[in-house]
């Protein structure tokens, strides 16, 4: 009967989850069709989704795993500058200067992962964002190809905003898709554990070096996918942006803010985040520089101090947690 009960519940978290989803997507397949969001509406939801996406890739290795990276900017930047070279050069077209761009964040997650599978904690930390670093003084100081502090420029002509939003809605999709599917697998069991005990997991038998490998992969594939549209949709690829520090807390923040290691929290992290800051940039920007960040400053402390398990916690009623 407690068997039954069990199953139960979470056939009724599952339909809750899907309802929600459906539902959400529903909504943000339909906006573009209506003239509710215009263009500069437009582009606050393509920002909302395309962080939603670069916050879920952390939050499969830092939330679920509890590898905490302070380099995802890496894999970003990896992967745009990849594809701005090709483009640049006319090696390629901007669909093969994607994927290739992809393939080289995985690359880098597989060197980043070999060689930091035993480190833990502030030493992953430290070691990510060293590398996030010194790939953007590589990129600053090899001007021939990189072009420098400048950075590149690239031209895509054809495509529209609408498009380009759909794509950003395609890869959020794509981003909770393979989170939902995670959570629900052994292998989303095994980074559980690490991140709560790695040498309980390991003396139960879960190879912890390639469990962590893994999920550094697949969040080093979902970074470079948000890195290659970045690059796509604002034209413009520079060191100081694609390998910043700032963007990868920010990235972290909106995890936390929203709930780390939960499948809701990256999406509602840059909901609340991304259209406050764009608004607040959008009237207030010219004439009151910084407040922004500050704005952005206070929404950290006050879900800190007010619900320090992040914002989805307001949707437990809704949809439960699955996993803690």
């Amino acid at each position: 009967m407690v068997f039954d009960s069990v199953i139960l519940s979470m056939k009724l978290r599952d339909r809750r989850l899907l309802c929600f989803f459906g539902l959400a997507l529903a909504v943000l397949a339909l906006l573009p069709q209506t003239s509710i969001l215009g263009n500069w509406g437009t582009h606050i939801v393509i920002l909302v989704m395309f962080y939603s996406t670069l916050a879920g890739a952390w939050n499969l290795l830092g939330g679920y795993t509890g590898q905490f990276s302070v380099g995802h900017a890496a894999f970003f930047g990896i992967a745009g500058y990849t594809m701005g070279i090709l483009m640049a050069q006319k090696v390629s077209g901007p669909l093969l200067g994607a994927a290739l761009g992809v393939c080289m964040s995985v690359l880098l997650a597989l060197l980043v992962g070999f060689c930091t599978m035993r480190l833990r904690g502030i030493f992953f930390a430290l070691t990510t964002m060293a590398l996030a670093e010194i790939l953007r003084k590589i990129a600053l100081y090899q001007d021939n190809l990189t072009g420098g502090t400048l950075g590149l420029s690239l031209v895509i002509p054809g495509v529209s905003k609408t498009e380009y939003y759909y794509i950003a809605l395609a890869l959020m999709v794509a981003m909770f898709a393979a989170l939902t599917f995670f959570e629900r697998s052994r292998f989303g069991l095994y980074c559980i554990a690490i991140r709560e005990n790695e040498d309980a997991a390991l003396a139960t038998g879960i190879n912890t070096a390639r469990v962590k490998l893994t999920a550094t992969i697949i969040s080093a594939f979902f970074t470079g996918l948000g890195g290659a549209f970045y690059a796509a949709y604002v034209g413009v690829i520079e060191p100081d942006v694609v390998f910043s520090t700032n963007l990868s807390i920010k990235i972290i923040i909106l995890a936390i803010i929203g709930g780390t290691g939960s499948l809701i929290g990256p999406f509602l992290g840059a909901l609340v985040v991304v259209i406050p800051e764009e608004l607040i940039r959008g009237f207030l920007g010219g004439t009151y520089a910084g407040v922004s960040g500050i704005a952005y400053g206070l929404i950290l402390v006050v879900t800190i101090l007010l619900k320090p398990s992040g914002l989805r916690s307001l949707l437990a009623f809704a949809i439960p947690h699955k996993r803690d």
